[in-house]
């Protein structure tokens, strides 16, 4: 079996927090040694992050809609700008029999890409399932110590701003990907 390093960073980085902040917080739970630790903390992971997939139509609301869709359909964010919308349907009008469908137009832009080889689709891919997995970690950690702490001011002034930060950064990070998708399709069709 082999594990890819998104793999190892998606499942442990958020399992461990969340396992810390329930050691911290429940104080009934035993002393665990680093090995078993991790285990646990890879098992918690894992389950973050089947949540973060399930909220994916949830996050994409909160976009302001499916990034590859509002790419196709010219609308862009300020930091990931994409010119070639039209040129691109165009194409992917002939690969899917003129479907209007832009679900099915970036799916098939996705399966040429992910068949390209290039490594930079796999690697805007896992950066964006990662940074989806962090926003979602920091959501169910500050959910986890609203309970305990909920009159501390300083948990709001703390967590707030860095559950927005990483939700902008979640969002930039799904139009990257969206776009390089994209752009990958485009330079296959144009060679």
């Amino acid at each position: 079996m082999n594990f890819k390093y998104y793999e190892i960073l998606s499942f442990l980085v958020p399992g461990f927090i969340i396992y810390q902040l329930l050691y911290v917080t429940i104080q009934s739970l035993p002393n665990i040694d680093i090995m078993p630790s991790l285990a646990i903390a890879f098992v918690i992971g894992y389950f973050v992050n089947a949540i973060s997939s399930w909220l994916e139509k949830l996050l994409f609301i909160s976009f302001g809609g499916k990034p590859s869709i509002n790419l196709l359909k010219g609308i862009s964010i300020k930091k990931v700008e994409f010119y070639e919308q039209e040129k691109v349907i165009k194409l992917l009008k002939k690969d899917t029999e003129n479907s209007i469908d832009e679900n099915r137009l970036f799916s098939t832009a996705m399966r040429y890409a992910n068949q390209s080889g290039n490594e930079r689709v796999a690697n805007f891919s896992a950066i964006y399932a990662f940074s989806r997995v962090l926003l979602i970690t920091l959501l169910i950690s500050f959910s986890i110590l609203c309970f305990k702490f909920f009159d501390n001011y300083l948990l709001y002034l703390i967590m707030l701003p860095l559950i927005f930060m990483t939700w902008q950064r979640c969002k930039e990070r799904s139009y990257y990907y969206a776009k390089e998708v994209l752009e990958t399709y485009l330079k296959l069709k144009n060679s």
